[in-house]
This record gives C-alpha cells, structure tokens and sequence, in this order.
C-alpha cells in the first residue's frame, strides 16, 4: 500500500505542475481541462479505491480529499510562479492585478 501512496503521491504532483503550467497558458479551454481532469481523478480513485463497492470507510475519502489538495495545491503554486516575475519587476501591484489583467483578456 505505502508503494502505491508515493506513486499516487508523485504522479499527483506531475499532474499539478502540467495543469498549472495549461492553466497559465491560456485562460478557458485549460480552466475545462483542469476541471475534466480533476473529475476524472475523482472517478477513477472512487472506483479504485472502492468506494462505492463496499460500505464507504475514512481512510478512502481521506485518500480522495487528500488526492484532491495534493493537486489543486500544487497546480495553483506553479500557476502563480509563473506570474512570479510580473510581481518581482513591478509590472503588478498584487493579486487584484492578475484579476484585472484576465478581466481585460476576457
């Protein structure tokens, strides 16, 4: 089981980083792709797991929310590493900014 955690663990983090890197590179259709993405992690860790097979047990959801953060988290840290030098050179004041700028994209 530990095996498969830190090979669940790793291919969640490649996962982060490609759908921040989408995400930073276009605006809609990677928004789509992240959410089909996540939907399809959550299928299939439900049905790998189990989870509706069996009577639902703690330590699968905590699996599935735990695969969840794990990949929302690491793709919103390099989605915002991307806009890191805009911030350092002074381009944008903040956050509010990077609002802004995909208020005017859109």
């Amino acid at each position: 089981m530990a095996k498969y955690l830190i090979a669940l663990s790793i291919t969640l983090a490649f996962i982060g980083v490609t759908l921040g890197l989408c995400l930073g590179a276009k605006l809609y259709i990677p928004g789509i792709t992240c959410l089909l993405v996540t939907g399809f992690l959550i299928y299939v860790l439900i049905f790998r797991t189990g989870l509706f097979v069996t009577k639902v047990n703690l330590s699968r959801c905590r699996l599935i929310a735990g695969s969840l953060l794990l990949l929302g988290s690491v793709s919103a840290l390099t989605y915002l590493l991307l806009y890191l030098p805009y911030y350092l050179l002074g381009w944008w004041s903040g956050f509010g900014a990077l609002v802004e700028y995909y208020r005017e994209v859109v």
